[in-house]
């Protein structure tokens, strides 16, 4: 019987990041054969896993998959053609597809999967001290189908999916939106787990703030970014003090400008950050730098 592939990092995003070849330029770094820059296309094999999202408490295993696939992810072809007129939006609806591909392109992150797993090998050693090596084997094991089952429940239980987006929307939705274009010469890039959380080090500053993979401890001075392509990003941030406290995104404009090229390196440096495994740009040239960090921290050297 045919396993599905399931794909982790969705080809209708991906190929919002390819060069005018259809090429994608990554770093993975869980391979250990090829360290450095691979080229790859949209459909390489590194971007999907076979049943990644496939459940046996549902009556079609598939069902996360066939969501992804009937009512996620065409909208994105749609949404990329309104941002690439660069004029302010204030369709809600459009507004509507936004708020949907960022929460699912943040729920299915394989580091939900991951996070988990590690919490609970965490608990199964630190209460099972002394455990032989086949018993412990067997336990992570099961924790790695727990997990999976895990993450699978916060799109299969309503409870936990309604709670979640409803504190997802009401933190962003208080927020002011922009899309930013990378300057000339530049570009974003983007992972296996887009988006990322920032808490500033201070009111105005980012030098030494820390991203958050997840989104999960959002508040009311965090700024979320999320690559959209190679040269669109959105940036959704605190309104500034003294604003209408009626200002929220059913009332405001989603505004563009050209990033500053520091906020590109600092956006870029957030995204290898945060990743689960993988980097990508639609540039090789522009991951040389981590590529050179990455090769000297496998060799054991120093940059």
């Amino acid at each position: 019987m045919a396993r599905p592939k399931h794909h982790i990092v969705p080809v209708t995003y991906l190929r919002h990041f390819a060069d005018s070849t259809g090429k994608l330029y990554a770093l993975n770094r869980e391979d250990l054969y090829r360290p450095g820059i691979q080229t790859v296309t949209p459909g390489s094999k590194m971007f999907w896993s076979r049943n990644y999202y496939a459940t046996e408490n549902s009556e079609n295993p598939q069902t996360i998959e066939f969501f992804f696939a009937r009512d996620i992810e065409p909208t994105y072809n749609t949404l990329i053609s309104i941002i690439s007129k660069e004029r302010p939006i204030s369709d809600w609806e459009t507004k509507l597809l936004f708020l949907q591909w960022l929460f699912y392109a943040k729920r299915r992150s394989p580091l939900w999967r991951i996070l988990m797993e590690d919490q609970f090998n965490e608990l199964s050693s630190r209460d099972n001290p002394g455990i032989d090596e086949e018993t412990l084997q067997l336990i992570r094991n099961n924790i790695a189908k727990a997990t999976k089952q895990a993450h699978i429940d916060l799109f299969l239980k309503e409870p936990l999916l309604r709670g979640d987006m409803e504190h997802f929307v009401s933190n962003v939705l208080a927020k002011k939106w922009e899309v930013l274009k990378a300057p000339p010469s530049h570009c974003w890039w983007t992972s296996d787990n887009p988006g990322c959380g920032v808490q500033l080090d201070g009111p105005t500053t980012i030098e030494g703030s820390k991203a958050n993979p997840l989104w999960e401890l959002l508040d009311a001075d965090s700024l979320l970014y999320f690559p959209l392509t190679a040269e669109y990003t959105l940036c959704i941030f605190p309104y500034e003090q003294g604003r209408d406290p009626k200002s929220n995104l059913t009332n405001q404009d989603i505004g563009f400008r050209i990033a500053d090229p520091a906020e590109v390196r600092w956006v870029n440096y957030w995204t290898a950050c945060t990743q689960h495994r993988l980097i990508i740009s639609s540039t090789r040239e522009s991951l040389k730098e981590i590529e050179a960090i990455h090769l000297n921290e496998r060799n054991g050297t120093n940059a």
